[in-house]
């Protein structure tokens, strides 16, 4: 029916094997449909997926693109994940900048793998 929900949890159930066989290739089949409607939770379970070449092939610009999307709809893991794009130059131009501004918008949420790599930034004089 095109719930988005539905189709975030079914991915989430396929890539977990919660009470079907894991299926990484299918999972990623929904999360496409769910991204492709503007969730930001399975944007962001898609960038993964596309960071990692799991279910679809590896692409560093396709993941720096979902978590932007994610990111952008204010999304804190998709933050997090985006400042590490930019601090490895992961699908765009290294840019230490823009890496300390996303830690700091995730680290305000209280994520706090976020709240480290800024606390790094600090430390280093970085971004």
């Amino acid at each position: 029916q095109g719930h988005t929900k539905a189709q975030y949890n079914a991915a989430r159930c396929l890539q977990l094997g919660q009470g079907v066989e894991e299926d990484p290739v299918k999972a990623a089949a929904w999360l496409e449909k769910a991204a492709s409607k503007g969730a930001a939770r399975a944007q962001y379970q898609l960038g993964l997926c596309a960071s990692r070449g799991i279910g679809v092939p590896r692409d560093a610009a396709r993941a720096l693109d979902l978590f932007q999307e994610a990111a952008a709809q204010g999304l804190d893991m998709a933050q997090y994940n985006l400042g590490v794009c930019y601090q490895k130059g992961s699908g765009v131009e290294r840019d230490v900048e823009a890496a300390a501004l996303w830690f700091a918008k995730a680290a305000e949420k209280g994520h706090a793998k976020a709240q480290f790599n800024l606390a790094v930034c600090y430390l280093k004089g970085s971004g």
